[in-house]
């Protein structure tokens, strides 16, 4: 009976300590507040992390067009979460900016370049016809330029000729006019829409024109490409 009693006081006093242990173990386990990993390299990330006694699993890679590659560009939990050490972070890396081939269509017709680029997969984003002496529907610019281009977009841009299939008019001086006012002219007269870029220009009311292109006098059709530089106001 002893013996049984003994045996007894032994497994609960294993018991007490054992629990005890848990205790401090659960007590003396830190938090720790997740540090800032963007735009820092898998090494420097892995680093920081480790200092917080925490690890890091990079979890996927996409291309970002502003962070060069091999760098993090998302973290989970944020930065400045509070968690436990020893516990993950994920990561996603970036590849760089998306990188596309671009082919020379320059001078060729329209359709030969149209089927250039689209079996490239590189995307047409607009075509402006343009007055011109070159035969019809051949491309006179393309932007941007051939070769690799980071960061394409929506696509290239073609200019192409057109001599004398559209009415032609003189480009009159629009300096110092209002955009809202000439925008609306040029769209209710079946031009293409303008295109408006905005510039801080001090002392002038938002939406004054400062430039224009083309320039007064140039001969211009309702599919030539006109730009309008315009102050955004103080």
């Amino acid at each position: 009976m002893v013996r049984k009693l003994l045996v007894l006081v032994a497994a609960l006093s294993c018991g007490l300590i054992s629990a005890a242990l848990t205790l401090r173990i659960v007590r003396n386990s830190q938090t720790i507040s997740v540090p800032n990993l963007n735009g820092r390299t898998l090494a420097a990330a892995t680093n920081d992390a480790a200092l917080r006694r925490l690890r890091l699993k990079v979890t996927s890679r996409k291309n970002h067009p502003k962070v060069g590659a091999g760098r993090v560009i998302e973290q989970d939990p944020l930065p400045g979460t509070s968690i436990k050490e020893n516990r993950t972070l994920r990561v996603v890396l970036s590849m760089g900016p998306r990188k596309t081939t671009v082919p020379d269509v320059q001078g060729q017709a329209l359709r030969s370049a149209r089927l250039r680029l689209e079996s490239l997969g590189v995307p047409i984003r607009r075509i402006i016809e343009a007055p011109s002496a070159a035969i019809e529907d051949t491309v006179l610019v393309q932007m941007p330029d051939a070769g690799v281009v980071e960061n394409l977009g929506e696509g290239v841009l073609l200019i192409i000729a057109k001599n004398g299939s559209l009415r032609d008019y003189v480009m009159p001086d629009l300096i110092g006019k209002s955009i809202g006012d000439i925008a609306a002219a040029f769209e209710g007269r079946g031009f293409v829409p303008p295109q408006i870029r905005y510039k801080n220009y001090p002392g002038l009311l938002r939406g004054t024109i400062l430039s224009q292109s083309p320039l007064a006098g140039y001969r211009l059709n309702p599919r030539t490409a006109v730009i309008f530089e315009v102050s955004e106001g103080s």
